[in-house]
């Protein structure tokens, strides 16, 4: 049986400038207005087929309330100690990369072709941990 572990980064806010300082030690008048960070995309919905089999198909979802695409980053801890190491892709002509994939606020729904002989041969149980 497999585990599953889904990743996520918390939400930032981009630190206003320091205002300049005139020589005469009076403080400018002019401000940088805050900026907000863009929240990072959410990953929900995975599934990973409990298979011995060599290819794996992954599903996930990914949410982002503008809809700006998002990387993602498929890892794998073989040994259960929680040292994760990324995952091989395999070569398909129906399932997707990791680069720039699409989000919504909805959320959209991506496959990943894991090779999974190249990773964890003989392992039994494993944990996935997919992130954005």
């Amino acid at each position: 049986m497999s585990s599953f572990i889904v990743a996520s980064m918390a939400v930032g806010v981009a630190c206003e400038p320091a205002r300049p300082v005139h020589p005469s030690g009076v403080v400018s008048s002019a401000s940088s207005k805050v900026r907000l960070l863009k929240e990072p995309a959410r990953v929900t919905a995975l599934e990973v087929p409990a298979s011995p089999d060599g290819c794996l198909s992954i599903a996930y979802t990914l949410q982002q309330p503008d809809g700006e695409r998002a990387d993602v980053v498929v890892e794998v801890d073989a040994q259960g100690d929680g040292s994760f190491q990324r995952v091989t892709q395999a070569g398909s002509t129906d399932h997707e990369g990791l680069l720039a994939r699409s989000t919504s606020p909805e959320g959209v729904t991506h496959r990943f072709l894991w090779n999974r002989a190249v990773d964890v041969r003989a392992a039994t149980s494993v944990n996935v941990r997919v992130s954005a």
